[in-house]
């Protein structure tokens, strides 16, 4: 009995100690060396690893998200249009995407008026080697009319999925202004 009362008090005692260590910026099984003030956290944003789990000591970063680390974690990422950005043809649209989005260096871009109507439809062209995880740069040129009616359009660029498996689709829309 007496053994388990100290046993018991033991545990008691470093769950004390590790609360009080947390709560003070010391942050356990955290990848990376020593930062500032003794804490062994580091910002691994951008690194190219999405790390959905980090430390959650006080001064730690976040994990990772599309939203907090999209260098990491987007599939593709935009330049140029912006959301909410003006158009007009041509419309050059810039940014890069993780390889597994093209297929043979191309994936699909259209252009859609606010009635859902198909204004323009081109494949987006790899500007490098393709056949990676990592990102690779891409551009393509939209030719369209202005819709005669409406000022708003959708931007949708899509996944190449050759093999038209409906899990391995995927897309991104934008909302674009005519001018």
């Amino acid at each position: 009995m007496k053994k388990i009362l100290i046993i018991l008090l033991i545990v008691v005692i470093l769950a004390v100690l590790l609360t009080i260590l947390v709560l003070t910026g010391w942050c356990f099984f955290c990848p990376g060396e020593e930062a500032e003030e003794g804490k062994i956290c580091v910002n691994s944003c951008g690194d190219n690893v999405c790390q959905e789990v980090v430390c959650q000591g006080t001064g730690c970063p976040c994990a990772e998200t599309e939203q907090f680390c999209p260098q990491d974690c987007s599939l593709i990422i935009v330049s140029s249009p912006q959301p909410d950005q003006e158009v007009e043809s041509p419309l050059l649209i810039t940014g890069q995407a993780r390889g597994n989005w093209f297929f043979e260096a191309s994936f699909p871009v259209k252009l859609y008026d606010e009635n859902n109507n198909l204004l323009a439809s081109t494949p987006a062209q790899a500007k490098s080697d393709w056949m990676t995880n990592d990102f690779v740069p891409f551009e393509a040129t939209l030719e369209f009319t202005k819709p005669a009616s409406g000022t708003k359009g959708r931007l949708v660029l899509q996944k190449d999925n050759p093999s038209g498996l409906p899990q391995y689709d995927d897309s991104i829309e934008i909302l674009v202004i005519f001018k």
